[in-house]
């Protein structure tokens, strides 16, 4: 998670002013046994935390409203108690105020600082289903992503496993829907950052270049290019996990369904890139994935 979600020196073709902030648990690990619930839905966030009095009583403190910006949300806060109980007739909760809440994320949309009632909290999200010191396990699982600036085009690349070629661990699949355009992927520590090489068409690849924005979200670059060439200029690029890796590995596990791409359209893709060029440093490693993707190629031959 650490080398994850930090901020890493991608050059993006366009500025990026906004952030999304991740929903979900937030926590300090060093200090297990408390945490909040934090939910964002357009503008609107929901606070609830489950933590403790100066006596060690649990209170549950809530709060919600409009967000600032954003990354910061300021509204008042609640705790509330003699509410409905289990099995009983409906009974509306009682509220106390409990001074203000405040939310900011840092320079990480997993990172944030609760201040409550004047008490600081710093917190991260908490992960326990994705291992993000694993170079391959993020990624394992459909990712569904969009390239462009003004035109716009779609991948959606489904990873089921880890495979060694050429030395290296490798995320391995194919491009949803066509099981014979191959894909790998993994945490490359030298560049510092996430990449894919997927076969997208008889003529063209794409390599992506990325970072988790969150758990299921991630934002980078994508270059399209001929088998016969190297990497030029790139896409900005973002993209979402629609398929669990069990999902994606054929077991009964969350995620979505359905997908097939034509040459002459990677063609037109490929005419329409703007963005920044393929650093200096990769081009070598690009080398290494085709290299990669060759050797799996064929193991399926």
């Amino acid at each position: 998670m650490h080398r994850t979600l930090a901020a890493l020196t991608l050059a993006f073709a366009t500025n990026v002013a906004a952030v999304i902030p991740d929903s979900g648990w937030y926590w300090n690990a060093s200090e297990s046994g408390r945490g909040f619930s934090i939910e964002i839905q357009d503008n609107t966030l929901f606070l609830a935390g489950f933590i403790y009095d100066d006596f060690g009583n649990q209170i549950w403190v809530v709060s919600g409203g409009p967000m600032s910006s954003d990354r910061t949300y300021l509204g008042d806060a609640f705790i509330t108690s003699n509410g409905q109980p289990i099995g009983g007739a409906y009974q509306a909760p009682s509220t106390i105020p409990y001074g203000k809440a405040q939310v900011t994320w840092n320079t990480k949309t997993t990172d944030a600082t609760i201040v409550l009632n004047g008490r600081t909290f710093n917190v991260t999200r908490q992960q326990f289903g994705f291992d993000f010191a694993s170079d391959t396990q993020p990624l394992l699982g459909e990712l569904s992503i969009v390239e462009g600036t003004t035109t716009f085009f779609g991948d959606r690349i489904t990873l089921t496993r880890t495979q060694i070629l050429n030395g290296k661990v490798w995320a391995v699949g194919y491009k949803t829907g066509d099981n014979a355009r191959l894909a790998i992927g993994r945490y490359e520590a030298g560049l510092g950052m996430w990449t894919i090489l997927l076969d997208s068409s008889t003529s063209y690849y794409d390599y992506f270049t990325f970072r988790f924005e969150g758990v299921n979200f991630i934002e980078g670059l994508d270059y399209t290019f001929l088998k016969t060439a190297l990497p030029g200029l790139s896409l900005p690029m973002v993209g979402y996990r629609t398929k669990s890796a069990q999902r994606a590995a054929g077991q009964n596990a969350p995620g979505s369904e359905k997908s097939g791409v034509r040459d002459e359209l990677m063609q037109v893709k490929a005419a329409v890139r703007s963005g920044a060029a393929l650093p200096a440093e990769q081009m070598e490693y690009v080398l290494q994935l085709q290299e990669a993707l060759h050797a799996l190629q064929r193991l399926h031959e």
